[in-house]
């Protein structure tokens, strides 16, 4: 593949990505009543999204290794020779994966309107945990408060997310 096209597939893929995230943020604003289940739902679609992956591609929940298998993918290196790299960095301390971590938390916070807790994302092991930060950060902006139900409704479930 030459570099010109293989430029253009890269371009391809980001704003494909892009366009998907956008997506799922819009449904979850469209929503008229939001439960856990459909954020949840709508969050790993999100993420899925930004860090250039499928469904297929990742069968896990844990918020780390879907931030290792995006950049396992993006740089096209195995887990191990990544984890190589990055213990042979600098002592900062910044791995690749708190940097993408870290961008896109500001991205959640961009393109949902909420403020999330710098102290309860440092502690996000799963996707179930993002699920409580968002949704916390979310109970505490008045765009959203009139939309979270406790509890999960199925009909609304239906209508609001297409899985």
């Amino acid at each position: 593949m030459s570099m010109d096209r293989n430029r253009r597939a890269i371009r391809e893929r980001i704003l494909n990505s892009r366009k998907q995230a956008e997506r799922a943020a819009a449904e979850l604003h469209a929503a008229e009543h939001i439960s856990k289940d459909i954020l949840h739902e709508c969050l790993m679609d999100y993420v899925l999204s930004k860090f250039s992956l499928s469904r297929d591609q990742c069968n896990t929940e844990s918020f780390n290794e879907i931030t290792e298998l995006s950049i396992e993918k993006s740089l096209e290196i195995s887990k191990e020779l990544l984890q190589e790299f990055e213990a042979a960095k600098s002592c900062d301390g910044v791995t690749t994966a708190i940097a993408k971590k870290t961008l896109l938390f500001l991205a959640i916070e961009r393109d949902f309107e909420v403020e999330l807790s710098a102290i309860a994302t440092a502690r996000i092991v799963n996707m179930g945990d993002f699920t409580e930060v968002v949704w916390s950060a979310m109970k505490n902006a008045p765009a959203w408060r009139e939309k979270l139900r406790e509890a999960p409704e199925e009909d609304t479930a239906a209508d609001t997310h297409k899985k």
